[in-house]
């Protein structure tokens, strides 16, 4: 009976034993030997996975990689490859988690890798935030510059987009430049406002950025198609002409004018003229030499469209030229004698600003201040008429001239050389009566004469043909004491040093004595 009992617990451990043996034995849990490690580009590396307990019946464990740019085998080798674009990270390091399960119990581990070596973008000027464009007249453009390590070559694409969010841009064809022309064809009523932005990438892996979003305002235009003269030259005391402009709108409504004068070259600032409203601006006549140059520039304007400025015409007030006034001219008219020829004819001028002045004097054979002959010698401001005239007409006159002046002619002095000419303005009474021994005015012959040119003239009184001795003035006292008779007398007028000589008779004087 007691050897039964053993064979029976023989019999049972034998079982427990086979029993135990044939058992699986079931996973309790899976560790990683590292949980942080760090890969450059390209690198790859072994992680290793422990299966608890060792003798589990079930070792296999999965591997998967949360970054498609770390990727991981089924051996637990973990490789950096190129991470693909991500817009909202720009960093040199990139970040993957490998995580490792068991295929019975669903039990996991996790290993953290960072990638470090790609390229970093960095934008170093953005686009402008804001720009304002003029319908018809776009020529703006957008620009971006960025830089990247590791020399990485920079790509661009620009996207429009119809609100300020990067996730409603749409890639613009052909836009791959680090600047953008917008659109030249936008218009207020299609498009009054419009959004762009730029995408930059690398060919070396680096995570593409987006440069700040730019809003595009598309505004009516005024257009200033014909700019005023940008430099007016003009002389004071003599100013004409205009400056002007010529301008257009996109918008509807009335286009206004208003033209300032600033101090400067600039239409900053400037203070409007009165009056000046036009798209044409009379140049004022008062404007001085002194205070040149003057400054102007025209302001356009159409409601609701903002206004726009011309550029600024410049003009430039030359002072005035200088210039010769004749004070006095010489005589129109002097008669020598050929015998005694003097006198001289001069002429007084002056100038402003004061300048040297020349003279030159001319003889003409007509009356005229054109055409003459220069007189050799003759350049001072009077001319001493040459006495080696003979008789006749003859025409001179005085060209005044200056350093960079126009020149002026006096008028022309005529000189006549003749022989004296007596002319006898009061003859003496044709007839007279007398009484014997009276005494009165009535008794007295008078004769009043001129000689041209002025000489000293000479009365001789004759009676009935006989000069009468120490009758030589230009009155004659008829004698008191002559019987009854009729007498007659006429003067002889003459003048000295002519040849021939020159005398004139006056009438004859017939004195009746009773």
């Amino acid at each position: 009976m007691k050897n039964t009992s053993i064979a029976f617990y023989l019999i049972a451990v034998v079982m427990f034993i086979t029993t135990a043996c044939d058992k699986d034995v079931r996973v309790t849990g899976v560790m990683l030997d590292e949980k942080e490690i760090t890969l450059s580009v390209g690198e790859s590396r072994i992680l290793r996975a422990a299966v608890a307990p060792a003798n589990a019946s079930e070792i296999t464990v999965y591997w998967e990689s949360d970054n498609p740019a770390v990727s991981v085998d089924s051996r637990g080798r973990v490789t950096a490859g190129t991470p693909a674009a991500n817009r909202n990270i720009n960093s040199g390091i990139r970040q993957a988690t490998i995580r490792v399960s068991t295929m019975e119990g669903e039990f996991e581990d996790f290993c953290n890798v960072t990638v470090t070596g790609f390229p970093v973008i960095t934008i170093t000027s953005q686009p402008e935030a804001s720009v304002n464009v003029v319908q018809g007249n776009i020529n703006e453009v957008l620009s971006v510059e960025a830089s990247a390590t590791a020399d990485a070559t920079l790509t661009y694409q620009w996207y429009q987009s119809k609100t300020d969010k990067y996730t409603d841009g749409t890639i613009i064809p052909d836009a791959t430049d680090s600047s953008f022309a917008i659109h030249t064809n936008l218009t207020v009523s299609n498009n009054p406002i419009i959004f762009y932005f730029c995408e930059i990438r690398t060919m070396d892996g680096a995570n593409s950025v987006f440069s700040d979003i730019t809003s595009v305002n598309v505004r009516h235009r005024i257009i200033i198609s014909v700019q005023p003269t940008a430099i007016t030259n003009v002389t004071e005391g003599s100013i004409t002409g205009n400056i002007s402009i010529s301008a257009n709108t996109t918008a509807a409504g009335f286009v206004t004018n208003q033209w300032f004068r600033a101090t400067t070259d600039s239409n900053a600032e400037g203070t409007a003229i009165q009056g000046a409203n036009s798209s044409t601006f009379n140049l004022p006549t008062t404007l001085t030499a002194s205070n040149s140059p003057y400054y102007y520039f025209c302001e356009v304007s159409v409601p609701g469209v903002s206004s726009v400025r011309s550029d600024v015409a410049t003009v430039i007030v030359a002072p005035p030229p200088p210039v010769i006034t004749i004070t006095s001219n010489p005589a129109r008219n002097t008669t020598v004698t050929p015998e005694s020829i003097t006198g001289s004819l001069s002429v007084t001028a002056s100038i402003s600003p004061s300048r040297t002045l020349n003279y030159q004097w001319y003889r003409n054979t007509a009356n005229s201040n054109l055409g003459g002959t220069a007189i050799s010698g003759a350049t001072g401001s009077s001319f001493t008429i040459p006495t080696n005239l003979a008789l006749g007409t003859y025409y001179y006159y005085c060209e005044i001239s200056a350093a960079g002046v126009s020149t002026v002619r006096s008028h022309v002095a005529t000189v006549l050389v003749s022989h004296p000419v007596i002319t006898i303005s009061t003859q003496p009474a044709l007839t007279t009566t007398v009484t014997q021994y009276s005494s009165n005015s009535s008794r007295t012959l008078q004769i009043e004469a001129s000689v041209t040119p002025s000489r000293t003239l000479n009365y001789q009184w004759y009676a009935n043909g006989a000069a009468i001795s120490g009758a030589t003035n230009s009155s004659f006292a008829i004698p008191s004491n002559q019987s009854e008779g009729t007498y007659y007398y006429f003067c002889v007028l003459s003048v000295d040093g002519t040849t021939p000589p020159v005398s004139v008779n006056s009438n004859v004087a017939t004195v009746i004595v009773q």
